[in-house]
This record gives structure tokens, sequence and C-alpha cells, in this order.
């Protein structure tokens, strides 16, 4: 099914169009600082460091191509892509295989998940290409790359690590489980993939927040049981979300003394969050809906330790 997704991403008009987009902004930009007067000289000590270092080494154009793309214009590329793939099911042939070959819903969106993971790693490489050879084209280039801080020129090896690790920056983060509050679902000591960038929350998302303990800042990691607007209502073992019981299809300890909760509705930019491991998890019923602000990233996957590696789904999937 990945393979079939994959092969209707490479199709679809909307895909191509979004690329040539990404890749025109950056190019657009060194065209137009390479032929106007606009842009301070190379070597000029009173412009901005990355953009002194760009306009006298060209190959650097890679970085800030990515800069100039990943914020704005990729998560909006990235919406119209996953849109595409999850509307335009009835114009491009997937309802028919479905109903030729049925599949259970969560291996459908494993596979739509997929498929736009792999547009993001494919737009970030191609708009790094891109941007390396307007660089190289527009501006002066050499084989190494000064530090904006001073030091040994870096190689073009060096280079690449390390635009390699701004785009796992901007993406990406890690955390470590501490304590059994997310047990049997996470262990302590589970390392975890965070996705950062969390605002449009769903329920059953497991999310690391960072809130402040005693005047220290503090991981914790808890699953999301109301959204926004949701009406929770907690009634010793049983939460009530929007008056019908918790959809609960991953595991959870529920024999527990838990403080009964009143009907109350979640304000905006907040979301109730509780424990898998409801005895001991110190959450929601205790201190209050969290900000969507306080999210660190959603929790995508468990990468350590090796027996424990695994993809943690969105949602209630």
């Amino acid at each position: 099914m990945i393979r079939v997704e994959l092969a209707l991403l490479v199709r679809r008009p909307r895909t191509w169009i979004s690329l040539g987009i990404l890749i025109a902004l950056p190019v657009t930009a060194a065209i137009f600082l390479a032929v106007t007067k606009i842009a301070p000289q190379p070597g000029d000590t009173s412009a901005p460091p990355l953009l002194s270092q760009v306009l006298s080494n060209g190959t650097l154009f890679a970085a800030a191509a990515l800069a100039v793309d990943l914020i704005p214009l990729l998560p909006l590329c990235v919406l119209v892509v996953a849109g595409d793939s999850i509307a335009g099911e009835a114009n491009s042939g997937t309802l028919r295989y479905l109903l030729a070959s049925p599949v259970s819903r969560s291996k459908l969106l494993t596979a739509k998940l997929v498929t736009i993971i792999a547009y993001v790693i494919g737009a970030v490489i191609i708009v790094a290409i891109a941007g390396y050879i307007a660089g190289v084209i527009m501006f002066p280039s050499s084989g190494s790359i000064t530090t904006v801080s001073g030091g040994e020129p870096l190689t073009p090896s060096q280079t690449g690590i390390r635009i390699v690790f701004a785009v796992f920056y901007v993406f990406f983060d890690v955390s470590q489980v501490s304590g059994p509050s997310m047990v049997p679902t996470l262990l302590d000591g589970d390392r975890l993939l965070l996705t950062k960038g969390y605002t449009s929350p769903r329920h059953g998302d497991i999310v690391v927040f960072i809130i402040d303990e005693q005047g220290t800042p503090t991981e914790i990691v808890k699953r999301v049981v109301g959204l926004p607007g949701d009406t929770i209502e907690v009634l010793g073992d049983n939460v009530l979300v929007n008056g019908k019981p918790e959809a609960t299809p991953h595991p959870v300890v529920i024999r527990f003394e838990s403080p009964r909760i009143a009907p109350q509705v979640i304000p905006a930019g907040t979301v109730f969050v509780m424990g898998d491991n409801r005895p001991v998890s110190l959450d929601s019923r205790y201190i209050g809906p969290l900000p969507l602000s306080t999210a660190h990233g959603r929790v995508a996957a468990i990468w350590a330790p090796i027996g424990r590696m695994r993809v943690v789904p969105s949602g209630l999937d």
C-alpha cells in the first residue's frame, strides 16, 4: 500500500507544482541579489553575518534556501499535499483499490503518513540542491566555508553534516521518559523522537510538555484527552468527553481513586491531558488544562532501547 501511495504522490500535479514553488522562491531571491546592487558587497562587515557569508561563498546558499522555505512555505505545501492525499481519493482511484482489497484504517493512515514524510524529506533535499546550484552559479564559490564565529574554514563534507543537523533541528527533537505515568504505552527510560510545531491537537496524541515546576522547566509526557471546546467530566474510573465515555483503544490503567471533576469546558488554546497509568499520573486532573504553547512536540516514535523501537501513531489510531 505504501508503494501505491508513493506512486499516487508522484503522479499528482499539485506535488510538482508545490515543489516548483519551493524551488522558485530561493532561486528568485538569488537572482535578485545577484543582478541588483542593493545587496552588500562580499566581505562587508556591516552586513548581517549570514548574508555576508552567502555573498562571499555561494555554496552556503543551500542553507539560506532552507531558511527561506522551511518556516513560511513548506508547512503550507505539506498541507496541500496531505489534503490532496486524503480529500482527492475519489479522483485518484484510491477508493477503487480499497474496495478491491480492503485494509484497516490504521494501515491506510500509516501509508499516508509515510507518504507525507517522504514528501517532506524529498522537498528539503530538492530545495537544498536547488539552493546549492543557484548559489554556485550566482555567487563566488570556493571549496570551503568560513563560519560566522570565525575559526578554521569548513570543508564541503563538514558543511553538509551541519546542514543535515540544521534540518533535523527544525523538524524534530528528542526526549526521554522519566517515571511510570505513561505505562504501559511508554516505559521509564524510553527515548522519544518528537515532531516540533504541535499546533493541531487530536484526541489520543501523546505529547511532551514543558511545565514550570517550582521555578524549574520540567518535561512531562501525557496523552491528549480533551481538545479546546470539549466538555470534560471525571467520575472515578470514568472519563466523559462531551458526555460520552472516553475512547481508549490504547491500554490504560484505570483502577484509581481520582478526584471528581465536574463538567468543565476546555479553554481555547489549551488541552486536557492524562497519563495512561492513571493511579500515579500527575496531569490535568490536578494541574488543569495545559496551554498548547507549552507543548515541546508530539511523540512520533520510540528510538531506543532497540527492543522498544516503534512508530507512535497520532490520534486514536
